[in-house]
């Protein structure tokens, strides 16, 4: 996806916005349906699109990377090169809680959001939920999967959903002592206060045993891309300190780390994020996500080559998924 296609659709879509805001107030606008989807396919066919009531404007378009965290940060950056929001329209890249009175036809029958139940396992900073809706028996096992999802950010939005939840059932039965979805967003803003910090992620610190010495990571309380879906691309700097007998930093090396991690912060501002950082055995690795159309990786490089404390190794790969720290947890 090119400068050009992002402007070209908005272009495009400057030209529309007023005649289909019209057209969803006169009830035709499912005349325009397939040359949005035309317009939108022409930056990438896997992108999709929904229509929502907006919180300050009268419609909002959702551009959607259908749950896919390949297609985030194209959807991310076309969100980020749109118009203003005005009266008519605003505009978002993650589908957000909306009534749960409304819902979706499934052949002659209308699926409600509000009827569907759940019970859910906490974890340390997630929660795995089993859904019970009284149509999803009735559809194929994949439909139901789809569907239980399009409920779940019904009631607490798709950034919530993917942020806060891990593993997601659904029963064909009914729940014993479950919850009616409505009570889930109280659930989930229950959870966020002990995982945020003023709004931030918290870290928290893991510890492991080596082959002959300790192991400690400090990383993000929750490492899922839905928090910055434009940064694409992991990286993991490596740097050697001066170890004591257990193979932990000496107090001046500590010094010499933490002044590192702050260059590191402040040469990518707000264009990568640092998630986790290991240190053991006479070795530091800083993991960060950068987004990849900008100079943050470059800064990075730059960084590594000024440590004075042996040779620092960069190895970068394009991640969108944020796979490479899963095994952090």
């Amino acid at each position: 996806m090119s400068a050009s296609d992002l402007h070209d659709f908005w272009a495009w879509w400057l030209g529309r916005k007023d005649r289909l805001d019209e057209a969803i107030w006169a009830g035709t606008f499912d005349e325009q349906i397939d040359e949005i989807t035309t317009a939108l396919g022409k930056v990438d066919e896997r992108l999709g699109w929904e229509l929502a009531p907006g919180e300050e404007s009268r419609n909002q378009l959702i551009i959607t990377a259908g749950g896919d965290p390949e297609v985030r940060p194209l959807a991310r950056r076309l969100l980020a090169a749109a118009p203003d929001a005005d009266e008519a329209w605003s505009y978002s890249d993650m589908r957000p809680p909306r009534s749960l009175d409304s819902g979706l036809l499934i052949g002659e029958s209308e699926l409600v959001y509000g009827d569907a139940t759940f019970i859910f396992k906490p974890n340390t900073h997630s929660m795995d939920i089993t859904i019970h809706h009284p149509l999803l028996a009735s559809l194929p096992a994949s439909d139901q999967v789809q569907i239980s999802f399009m409920i779940l950010d019904a009631a607490i939005g798709e950034r919530a959903t993917e942020l806060w939840i891990d593993a997601v059932d659904n029963s064909p039965r009914p729940l014993p002592n479950a919850h009616h979805i409505s009570e889930l967003p109280a659930i989930v803003s229950q959870l966020e206060g002990h995982v945020l910090e003023d709004g931030d992620m918290s870290w928290v610190v893991l510890e492991a045993r080596g082959a002959d010495h300790p192991m400690f990571a400090r990383k993000l309380a929750r490492l899922r891309s839905v928090l910055n879906p434009n940064f694409d691309t992991h990286v993991a700097v490596e740097v050697p300190y001066r170890g004591n007998e257990h193979g932990l930093p000496t107090e001046s090396a500590m010094h010499d780390l933490e002044k590192f991690e702050k260059t590191l912060d402040e040469g990518m501002g707000s264009d990568g994020r640092l998630v986790v950082v290991e240190t053991g055995g006479g070795r530091r690795t800083f993991h960060l996500y950068v987004d990849s159309t900008t100079a943050a990786l470059g800064s990075i490089e730059h960084a590594a080559a000024e440590w004075k404390h042996g040779d620092a190794n960069i190895n970068y790969e394009s991640d969108p998924g944020w796979h490479a720290v899963r095994h952090f947890g």
